[in-house]
């Protein structure tokens, strides 16, 4: 079946990908954004079928440090810290070292701005202009924790006793973002009202996990209709309630509406669980 509108990721032998033109110039990279925050889409797989010439670039902003990710796949990584990592102000670059090559001057010229230019960033070890020394140590503090294998088990807290071996790093985070993920889910799943936006199971996000609210039950008799003023005034109900209870931050995207709970690195399993109870009680209500 189609996969239109952020309801998960097509199959990668659906895709059309553009090719080389009839001169012989292939597409200069394939580009994709690993985990989509506003709908909750997460690539289950890393795309392989493109011509192996042409460079696999990769905004991993919301997911990255939040599980293994085999880097020699691709052209390019980047990402901006302020999810996983530390502060706003950070961003990591990964970079294949031929791709640097591309900023060497043509024709006199330099295909990209040198402020803009990544091997500018690399031949000046990331000192060209004044770093944001403060986000760059908390990201820092933040790379120890992950290593950290005691400091691990405390963000683990009741889960910890029950973990065979003491896992640090992103090995650490994937697991615990697994469970976090799938319980939520699956309450998701359980619930009369709450049905989850993405609908390809395999692609939904780890990190980030919209959901819409309807008064109309999920075992309504077929043809029966929801109200959206109804449910909007429900949804709208679940934040202020949630707020009150100090879980904060759950409006969807201001662009979709609906609920949207962020589960990052940084939130311990704990918060998932009451989250889940306060699902529950909400759901009591009606």
């Amino acid at each position: 079946a189609a996969l239109g509108g952020y309801k998960g990721v097509p199959e990668e032998s659906t895709w059309i990908p553009s090719t080389a033109t009839e001169d012989g110039q292939l597409p200069a990279y394939l580009y994709y954004c690993d985990n989509e925050t506003v709908n909750g889409v997460e690539f289950p797989f890393v795309p392989s079928h493109q011509d192996p010439r042409v460079p696999l670039v990769c905004d991993m902003s919301s997911n990255i440090l939040s599980r293994p990710v085999d880097v020699t796949k691709f052209g390019v990584i980047y990402a901006g810290a302020q999810k996983n990592i530390g502060p706003a102000g950070v961003s990591v670059v990964i970079i294949r070292e031929d791709l640097l090559e591309t900023s060497e001057l043509k024709n006199g010229l330099t295909p990209v701005p040198l402020m803009l230019d990544y091997k500018t960033m690399v031949k000046n070890n990331s000192l060209y202009n004044t770093p944001p020394m403060f986000a760059i140590y908390m990201s820092s503090l933040v790379f120890d924790w992950l290593l950290d294998a005691q400091a691990q088990r405390v963000q683990d807290g009741a889960q910890a006793k029950d973990t065979a071996q003491d896992l640090v790093g992103v090995l650490a985070a994937q697991a615990r973002n697994e469970r976090k993920a799938a319980k939520l889910y699956r309450a998701l799943e359980e619930s009369r009202f709450c049905k989850v936006v993405v609908e390809h199971e395999a692609a939904r996000s780890k990190m980030n996990v919209p959901f819409r609210i309807s008064k109309l039950a999920k075992n309504a008799p077929a043809g029966a209709v929801a109200n959206k003023a109804e449910d909007e005034a429900m949804e709208k109900a679940f934040v202020a309630q949630a707020e009150a209870r100090g879980l904060l931050q759950l409006a969807g995207h201001r662009s979709v509406g609906g609920i949207r709970a962020s589960i990052y690195n940084a939130m311990p399993e704990e918060g998932v669980d009451i989250l889940i109870a306060f699902l529950k009680e909400f759901e009591s209500q009606y």
